[in-house]
């Protein structure tokens, strides 16, 4: 016969071991692209097949320690290596990642799905996207059209899609992409594996107030300057918007705010959010909080 109190403990523990798979932060998968629990990350779209998936990365004595779990195989995986950087980190993860899913195809029978390439075929006029530039809080898309693929460029990451059904373009190659969606003539709406979504649209200005174009590069402010925010930003062009990325690794684009400011189109989630970029008469431009005094 069990007692109260031990109804309570097993009770307690069924909830605990819900909170590593569970969602803690409201909205964070479209603001960062990946999901948390209490200490774990949960969005890992190669594992996605597993169901409830987490993983988490450490340290323990002189090494860096990656560990994974599959719930529904009641499965997991730890592994360390004497190693510091994230490239290092990245590269413990994807062996754990190939070995786990080893592990599950063998004892479990569930093999990983595989890449369908969509047929390439002509792209009906009224769903072709407009080449260019195209821009949302979440970064800025470059978009090319030739050979019936589209191209885009995002945040760092390349794909060709092909024209599937509907409104629908789908990747020509497995990657972070899972669909591109055509809105209307100035949006279309990116989908990648994790869920996070963007709908990218043509910015409503043609050109800038600018006195003086801000000077493309790349600039890195001393500690005080920056208050520690990021190490660095870079400015570049694309036709005739500029964009500036940073230490979150995305880009985002520069608004027309007057003829020596620029505000930048971001979200909360982004080291760019609350400030803006000053032009100064030979086009350097620096970054200041947007409550800060002129």
């Amino acid at each position: 016969m069990r007692t109260e109190d031990e109804d309570q403990t097993k009770e307690k523990r069924a909830i605990d071991s819900e909170a590593p798979f569970s969602p803690a932060i409201a909205g964070q998968l479209n603001r960062q692209g990946y999901e948390s629990g209490e200490g774990w990350i949960l969005t890992e779209p190669s594992l996605d097949y597993l169901g409830s998936v987490a993983w988490a990365e450490g340290s323990y004595l002189s090494h860096r320690v990656v560990v994974i779990l599959a719930r529904n195989q009641n499965v997991g995986i730890v592994l360390a290596g004497n190693i510091y950087d994230q490239w290092g980190i990245n590269a413990l993860r994807d062996i754990g990642i190939k070995i786990l899913k080893r592990y599950i195809e063998e004892q479990f029978k569930i093999p990983p799905p595989s890449f369908s390439r969509p047929e390439v075929r002509e792209i009906p006029a009224d769903v072709s996207p407009q080449p260019g530039l195209y821009a949302s809080s979440q970064g800025v898309a470059i978009v090319g059209v030739g050979n019936n693929l589209v191209t885009l460029k995002c945040n760092r990451a390349y794909s060709e899609f092909a024209f599937s059904t509907g409104e629908s373009f789908l990747p020509t190659t497995e990657n972070e992409f899972r669909e591109l969606k055509i809105i209307d003539s100035a949006s279309f709406l990116i989908r990648w594996n994790t869920g996070t979504e963007a709908l990218m649209r043509r910015p409503s200005f043609t050109h800038y107030s600018f006195i003086v174009p801000p000077r493309e590069g790349t600039y890195r402010p001393d500690a005080e300057a920056s208050g520690g925010w990021s190490d660095f930003w870079v400015i570049a062009s694309h036709s005739q918007y500029f964009t500036i990325s940073g230490g979150d690794m995305k880009e985002y684009l520069l608004l027309d705010s007057s003829p020596t400011t620029a505000g930048i189109l971001c979200d909360d989630g982004s080291v760019f959010f609350g400030k803006q970029v000053l032009i100064d008469p030979s086009g350097t431009v620096s970054i200041r909080s947007v409550s800060s005094d002129p």
